[in-house]
């Protein structure tokens, strides 16, 4: 198990069902708990989001994997062939669909790992946040998680925690050890060194704007700024 990919559970028809390829690419991203119909896993605190491979013979796992997501609040990122369930995938608890295909898998669990898991992989002393960060600032984190890849605003932020933003500015620099500015740009950052290393044929300009910055101009020059290194010379070494 590498220590530097966040650990994903996967339910329903085993991973090996999937084509090597697919395999290939999500342990490049993930490390992957194949659980196959063990759906009391979701019952786990520190897990929120867990990957279903769905088949027509896993329906009825599937089934009660959505009520358990739905009594639990927990959601499900659902993969499937063809032969799919449009009724059951309509189920609000399932916030992402994939159908397989060779041609857009890098793509898609690129998109993955930055929507759901990649935060917590890149920033260890967060894994846990719901049980270690106090709940009053954890929408905000949830916020920068699930928005890096757009513009993101401490007013937004601030908002959802129902704080006006000078007093939200104090509190999150005390919770989290920086400010909210600093903390989007470790956050953003970090993401792009972890995909720096994960795919070296990965364009650079594909990577910033993945991770927010819209000009690799001023992306390269942040990154060379927080680390020390161009994002090219940090891929080199490392």
């Amino acid at each position: 198990m590498r220590e530097n990919l966040a650990t994903v559970h996967w339910l329903g028809a085993p991973l090996r069902h999937c084509s090597p390829y697919f395999v290939s690419m999500i342990e490049k991203h993930f490390n992957v708990i194949d659980c196959q119909q063990d759906i009391a896993i979701l019952s786990e605190k520190t897990i929120r989001y867990c990957f279903f491979f769905y088949r027509p013979q896993y329906a009825q796992c599937l089934n009660s994997a959505i009520m358990m997501c739905q009594n639990l609040d927990k959601q499900l990122i659902v993969i499937h062939a063809n032969d799919v369930n449009s009724d059951l995938l309509s189920n609000p608890v399932v916030v992402e669909r994939y159908q397989l295909n060779p041609r857009s898998a890098q793509e898609w669990l690129n998109k993955i790992e930055i929507r759901f898991f990649l935060d917590l992989a890149s920033h260890p002393s967060l894994r846990s946040f719901q049980g270690h960060i106090d709940l009053d600032i954890s929408p905000a984190l949830l916020y920068v998680s699930e928005n890096i890849q757009t513009e993101i605003r401490e007013e937004e932020a601030a908002a959802l925690c129902h704080y006006s933003v000078t007093y939200f500015s104090k509190i999150f620099s005390k919770k989290v050890g920086m400010c909210f500015r600093d903390y989007v740009i470790h956050q953003r950052i970090g993401m792009a060194k972890r995909m720096l290393t994960l795919n070296e044929h990965t364009k650079i300009a594909y990577i910033a704007y993945l991770c927010g910055y819209q000009d690799v101009s001023y992306f390269s020059r942040i990154f060379k700024k927080k680390t020390g290194a161009t994002p090219g010379a940090y891929r080199q070494n490392y």
